[in-house]
């Protein structure tokens, strides 16, 4: 939610209490990270992030669909930082996994 409404002072703070509280919880708080650098643009930064993420996305728990949230942010920032072979080798093995009109338009589109 703080990531949709555009507040980064407040992810940044969440980040951080996130971090004091240590254990899984540092999960979240990278998780947070990647917003605040997605949102405010650094796509490079956000996509290293998230590549750090990634391996352990599941163990934030939750739904198919927050799972699919987590990973098309990913593919967003990759693509935003220039790294549109690894966002089309995401892409594809989403493709593989299921097949969806919405991924197989937006692979189209990654040059």
């Amino acid at each position: 939610m703080l990531a949709g409404i555009g507040d980064l002072a407040l992810l940044a703070d969440y980040e951080n209490v996130l971090e004091r509280l240590g254990g899984l919880h540092r999960l979240t708080a990278t998780w947070a990270r990647s917003l605040r650098f997605f949102c405010s643009g650094r796509m490079s930064d956000a996509a290293d992030t998230l590549d750090q993420l990634s391996p352990d996305v599941r163990l934030l728990g939750g739904s198919q669909a927050q799972t699919d949230v987590f990973r098309e942010t990913h593919i967003r920032a990759l693509q935003g930082a220039g790294r549109t072979g690894e966002a089309r080798r995401m892409l594809e093995s989403r493709l593989r996994q299921r097949f969806a009109q919405r991924d197989a338009d937006w692979l189209a589109e990654v040059a």
